[in-house]
């Protein structure tokens, strides 16, 4: 098994791996390295060529995090710029087969992101769909739930698991379609994922785009059935909408309709002179990181909408006066804000000065 880079103008780059792996697939590739997976014979990852590439998941290998359990087959692979990668596996247990999902550094081994038997919320984990990495280092998961249910998962660089969206949720806007139902990922970037879903109906359903951004929520891009303007004398109602694909890759090494603020899509209109497709790139807003701005609390004067040394001291004279507003672990610092302003945040203020938002 070789992995080939091919520069442009430049020469042929080979990277020889140590192990031999039948029908290889190019999987991934970004800044950060490539991905190579062969089908259930293991993930093959590596810094970019001529580097060489280590079968860090074999197929019977142990799976860490598991007791007894053992790779059975692969899935869902990325690579973010860092050079991190993730995967999904089925694992071999003596009770049966679980799905999961790993992180691995580079040079490092994997590490257990998610698996079945986790607890997102009320509810656990019976089953996991797939999964892509971030550059922030959080990884996106589509579940399934013991409830019957499935959702959208972020599992944050620390392990934090946040249920992003999912079966029976609202959609934003209003008409006959709001209950949201099924979940797809069609790409990652930095703290906002791109899914496709649906709005289902009493006697109807309208599939959508959405992104989901953890101080956003979810916000629609196309949903059939709305009308879309693409110029003053172009409009209709959307019959169709599929995501499209950016120049490159995306944040987990594979080609996606998601990249840095921009998304891409695809639209079928329904309009007055017949139906018109057209390829839409959407300019998304910037997420904000400053929501735990003590600043915008009151604690000093003209906040400014960022993290920084000034809110240290509004942070200590919020504390000391105990303001309980001032909670900054109920702005999503950590899980389950308890509504007091106490030690954690000051434990989240640390973590969301020196490692921003994830």
């Amino acid at each position: 098994c070789m992995v080939y880079n091919f520069n442009t103008g430049g020469p042929l780059v080979r990277s020889s791996p140590a192990v031999s792996l039948g029908s290889p697939h190019l999987v991934a590739v970004s800044d950060g390295g490539v991905v190579v997976r062969a089908a259930a014979q293991g993930v093959l990852a590596g810094g970019p060529p001529p580097a060489l590439q280590q079968l860090i998941a074999p197929p019977g290998g142990a799976a860490p995090g598991i007791a007894g359990g053992t790779y059975s087959t692969f899935s869902s692979v990325g690579v973010n710029a860092a050079g991190t990668v993730v995967f999904a596996a089925a694992v071999n247990t003596a009770s049966g087969t679980r799905d999961a999902v790993y992180r691995c550094a580079p040079g490092g081994s994997p590490q257990l992101v998610l698996t079945e038997g986790a607890a997102v919320g009320a509810e656990t984990v019976i089953g996991i769909a797939g999964a892509q990495i971030a550059s922030t280092g959080s990884v996106f998961a589509v579940v399934s739930l013991d409830d019957g249910r499935s959702a959208l998962v972020k599992v944050k660089p620390d392990g934090t698991v946040l249920r992003a969206a999912g079966d029976g949720d609202l959609a934003p806007g209003s008409g006959p379609c709001r209950v949201l139902s099924g979940w797809s990922i069609v790409g990652v970037a930095g703290r906002r994922v791109m899914v496709s879903t649906s709005a289902v109906g009493a006697s109807s359903s309208s599939q959508m785009l959405v992104t989901w951004g953890e101080e956003e929520g979810l916000s629609v891009l196309a949903r059939r059935g709305d009308v879309a303007t693409l110029r003053p004398d172009l409009s209709g109602a959307v019959l169709a909408a599929h995501p499209s694909v950016l120049g490159g890759n995306g944040e987990d090494g594979r080609p996606h309709a998601v990249r840095g603020r921009h998304a891409a899509y695809t639209i079928t209109l329904a309009t007055a002179n017949g139906t018109v497709r057209a390829v839409v790139t959407d300019l998304l807003p910037v997420l904000p990181c400053g929501s735990a701005d003590v600043g915008g609390q009151g604690g000093v004067t003209g906040p400014d909408g960022v993290l920084d040394n000034n809110d240290f001291v509004a942070f200590i004279d919020l504390f000391f006066s105990a303001q309980p507003g001032a909670d900054v672990g109920s702005q999503g610092g950590v899980q389950g804000g308890d509504g007091a302003f106490d030690n954690n945040d000051f434990v989240v203020l640390i973590d969301r000065f020196f490692a921003g938002c994830v």
